[in-house]
């Protein structure tokens, strides 16, 4: 008997988070036949695959921030061991260093996965960590 985890591929995240994002679309076409008016129409159609997965799949009355890794430490705050992230779409584009240390942007040929982690998933920094 298998007594760890099966690890989770990269396609098996990209397949749940397509999964996902058919849902929030899903959800943002209801939400925008009951809408009563253009703001909130316009409101519905700016937000972002991610943004709608966020509000009205991940966000309850617990999990109500979320953010990076990075995003976390560089707010004072640590990811608890263990915690799984919550997943989302990057971005294609991202910055790269060439060869002589020169930032540049390049496109991807898709949008790669990345990952979340809620408020409940976090704790503060004890004093004289960073």
């Amino acid at each position: 008997m298998e007594t760890a985890e099966r690890k989770e591929s990269i396609q098996e995240k990209r397949e749940r988070l397509k999964d996902l994002s058919s849902r929030a679309k899903a959800i943002r076409e209801e939400l925008l036949k009951k809408c009563k008016t253009p703001q909130e129409v316009a409101e519905l159609e700016a937000m972002s695959i991610n943004d709608l997965i966020v509000k009205y799949i991940y966000q309850d009355e617990k999990n109500q921030i979320f953010n990076t890794f990075k995003g976390w430490i560089k707010n004072g705050f640590s990811v608890r061991k263990g915690e799984k992230a919550f997943l989302l779409w990057g971005r294609k584009k991202q910055t790269v260093e060439d060869a002589k240390g020169e930032e540049k942007t390049e496109e991807l040929e898709f949008f790669p996965v990345t990952y979340v982690f809620s408020n409940l998933q976090v704790k503060a920094f004890s004093n004289g960590q960073n």
